[in-house]
């Protein structure tokens, strides 16, 4: 009995360095209109894997069968589409435009500085104006719309 309750102790620990990760993260996915913003408030860049290069942060999409997205992301097949996009710096986000079809979820993982571990978000559903105009705004062709 003892040995079982120090091994779930252990396991728990394990994971308390996860568990603070996902707590202090930030960062947020959110469906604005016609638009899916991956916001980074910081601190410092979204990346991708730092093992890979060129790996950025990756958004995956689904909905309808009839959905379709604008560029970088590409079909994976009927309502799922994947968004590979370059590191996001803080302060800035990244849109990907929703062209046609309507969305039912949204994920994407990517990772921080300093940090071995993958960081996963969840999309949410809206956004107030305040906030969205805080921090400007990267298109798919990496323009920014707005300074701060």
């Amino acid at each position: 009995m003892k040995k079982l309750l120090l091994l779930s102790l252990i396991a728990l620990a394990s994971c308390a360095p996860a568990l603070q990760t996902v707590q202090q993260e930030q960062g947020s996915l959110v469906q604005v209109g016609p638009s899916i913003l991956l916001k980074n408030p910081g601190p410092g860049p979204m990346t991708g894997d730092p093992s890979r290069v060129g790996d950025g942060p990756n958004i995956a999409v689904f909905g309808s069968a009839d959905l379709s997205l604008g560029a970088p992301c590409y079909l994976r097949k009927p309502g799922t589409w994947a968004c590979p996009v370059m590191d996001v710096p803080q302060d800035q986000q990244y849109r990907v435009n929703i062209m046609t079809g309507s969305v039912s979820g949204a994920s994407v993982t990517f990772y921080r500085a300093g940090r071995n571990l993958p960081i996963y978000l969840e999309l949410t559903r809206s956004l107030s104006d305040s906030l969205r105009r805080s921090i400007p705004d990267y298109t798919a062709d990496w323009q920014a719309v707005r300074p701060l």
